[in-house]
């Protein structure tokens, strides 16, 4: 990425480089547990094909975890689970 450029470098050359580590990056978050977010995989492949920059990447991240914490929050486990472990 040119660091006098607000968009990122979409030579093949640069998107091969952020396919490669978003691909290094969700094999990690596989073996964590990760299950599949369209929201996040559609961010991702915008951010590879260097349509936004990371930091508005990071900004949709943030914004998707704090709308799902938010929805986590509020939300009850089903009965069943917390009565498995009461």
């Amino acid at each position: 990425m040119n660091v006098h450029s607000r968009r990122p470098d979409r030579s093949p050359e640069a998107i091969e480089k952020r396919r490669k580590a978003a691909e290094q990056a969700r094999a990690a978050n596989i073996r964590q547990g990760y299950v599949h977010d369209s929201f996040l995989e559609e961010a991702t492949a915008r951010y590879v094909a260097g349509e936004i920059t990371r930091e508005e990447y990071r900004q949709l991240m943030i914004e998707a975890s704090d709308t799902s914490r938010s929805t986590f929050k509020n939300r009850r486990p089903p009965a069943e689970s917390w009565l498995r472990h009461g």
